[in-house]
């Protein structure tokens, strides 16, 4: 075969087959996307399910050692008067010198 031959063949081939391999990847490609995406719904389903179980399982009286809890009344920082607002009052240190 001459040159001019290959050089009509590699037009041919750049022209028409080179679109339609590239085309054939793009579905290949698009497929195993809709595969993983597939499975990140699932993961996210379980995550959620997870989460609503953790939330039915977590206690809602928790303690902390050191602090008092459970009192309506604090003292407050300036003036030693009542307040029933806790967000302006300060929480003692328990623990004994």
């Amino acid at each position: 075969m001459t040159q001019i031959n290959y050089f009509v063949i590699g037009i041919l081939f750049i022209s028409f087959l080179l679109p339609i391999l590239q085309s054939i990847g793009d579905i290949i490609l698009t497929f195993t996307e809709v595969c993983k995406s597939q499975m990140n719904v699932i993961i996210a389903k379980n995550n959620c399910t997870v989460e609503k179980l953790g939330m039915e399982l977590e206690q809602n009286d928790t303690r902390v050692v050191g602090f008092r809890s459970g009192e309506s009344k604090e003292v407050c920082e300036d003036g030693e008067e009542e307040f029933e607002d806790l967000s302006m009052c300060k929480i003692e240190f328990r623990g004994g010198n």
